[in-house]
């Protein structure tokens, strides 16, 4: 599965965005009809650029119990990409 980190600041804009491979990314924004989808171009790609905006955190979920709506497992490890690099003749 491929990851994607978008990191937002205090008022919700995007500051960066980055994916385990190379995406397209689109903004959708209702409230501009004139610019209502919007291709968002500046991103890092690489598990490298993702690793380092999870930085070792705890990844919540919307189960996790910070809302209420916990199922007793709280949050995970942070995330890994689930495919390696397999040598040839390993």
């Amino acid at each position: 599965m491929n990851r994607i980190c978008i990191v937002l600041n205090e008022h919700g804009e995007f500051t960066d965005i980055a994916a385990d491979q190379p995406l397209e990314i689109y903004v959708v924004c209702p409230h501009c009809p004139a610019d209502r989808v919007y291709q968002y171009g500046a991103a890092d790609f690489g598990p490298e650029h993702v690793r380092k905006l999870i930085g070792g955190f705890a990844i919540g979920h919307l189960h996790d119990g910070t809302f209420g709506m916990g199922d007793g497992t709280g949050k995970r490890s942070p995330s890994r990409p689930a495919l390696t690099v397999v040598k040839v003749g390993e």
